[in-house]
């Protein structure tokens, strides 16, 4: 006998707290939870339901706590959502940096490659009027040469 109303107890405690929640949800407030909220209690063999406000009041107050953590939850999943977009932009900006140095180097290294070649072209041209410049020199030694035997030739004639 006491484990039939201990399980027709549960069965009306679990009515009336579906009566309450189904209230609440409802859109009823406390005062419709109140008048919906039931508590169990046998009399005899039969089960029967007795309207408490405490019963409301619990129901609302889970509610209430469930709102309320419901709501803290989509306060963490907004700042995660928002930290998460502000690492992307940082993230995104450093790439332009990177993408900008990169693009830096590149020119700097163009720049020393054609400074290379100007260089080299002039060490080209130094050697070429070095090259010149001793033939120059040999040719006016061979010229000098030659006047000098001219001269000795034609003072030998006299």
């Amino acid at each position: 006998m006491s484990t039939r109303s201990n399980t027709v107890s549960r069965i009306a405690r679990r009515a009336a707290l579906s009566l309450t929640a189904a209230a609440v949800i409802a859109g009823g407030g406390l005062g419709a939870a109140s008048a919906a909220s039931a508590s169990a209690t046998v009399s005899g063999n039969a089960p029967a339901l007795v309207l408490t406000s405490s019963t409301a009041s619990s129901a609302a107050t889970t509610a209430r706590k469930e709102s309320t953590v419901a709501r803290k939850e989509s306060t963490v999943a907004r700042k995660e959502s928002t930290v998460a977009r502000k690492e992307s932009t940082v993230a995104r900006k450093e790439s332009t940096v990177l993408r900008k140095e990169s693009t830096v180097l590149r020119k700097e290294s163009t720049v020393q490659r054609k400074e290379s070649t100007i260089a080299r072209k002039e060490s080209t041209v130094l050697r070429k009027e070095s090259t010149i410049a001793r033939k120059e020199s040999t040719v006016a030694r061979k010229e000098s040469t030659v006047a000098r035997k001219e001269s000795g030739t034609a003072e030998k004639e006299r």
